[in-house]
């Protein structure tokens, strides 16, 4: 899962499956801005431009995150995706609160049991894969978020995006996934 804050008059689309995009109703503001020093990416990831003046970070080639590169100088980036690509961790930049590492846990059939969320607010989320048997597709996700328990996505992510967001007039316009 990963979720994308954007506003109204920016363009996002979906690259992955299972992708949330969500979007400000009430005020235009920017994705957080960060500097290159402050992300957790191993000294030896490879970085490099694409041809929209955009950085690219990969790990062995495998595409960690893109960054759009607000000032030179000073190293201020924003994040436009990270990806999963290969890694067990994620690192987004969603909101003032919201920088979201994520870990994937797997049993022994290599199927995903759960992902934990770790919010830089010190609220932490587990999305619970069940199964059936030996069943390769879940049957049913369960959410735990901050101590709670809710029994589908739309209910936490609107707990979540309280939580997040400096404001509570939100609304999640398009669902992809």
């Amino acid at each position: 899962m990963q979720i994308v804050n954007v506003t109204e008059d920016e363009q996002y689309v979906a690259r992955q499956a299972g992708e949330y995009v969500l979007y400000r109703v009430a005020g235009a503001r920017q994705r957080p801005a960060t500097t290159l020093n402050e992300l957790p990416f191993a000294p030896d990831y490879a970085m490099s431009y694409t041809p929209q003046g955009e950085l690219r970070v990969t790990d062995m080639g495998q595409e960690i995150a893109t960054l759009q590169l607000i000032d030179w100088q000073k190293q201020t980036v924003r994040a436009i995706k990270y990806m999963v690509a290969g890694s067990n961790w994620q690192f987004d930049l969603v909101g003032e609160r919201a920088a979201v590492i994520k870990r994937w846990i797997r049993d022994e059939r290599l199927r995903t049991i759960m992902i934990r969320l770790t919010q830089n607010n010190g609220k932490s989320v587990k999305k619970l894969y069940n199964y059936d048997g030996d069943s390769q597709q879940p049957v049913s996700l369960s959410f735990l978020y901050d101590g709670k328990l809710y029994a589908n996505e739309t209910d936490y992510l609107t707990k979540a995006c309280q939580d997040i967001f400096d404001t509570q007039d939100i609304e999640i316009l398009r669902y992809l996934g």
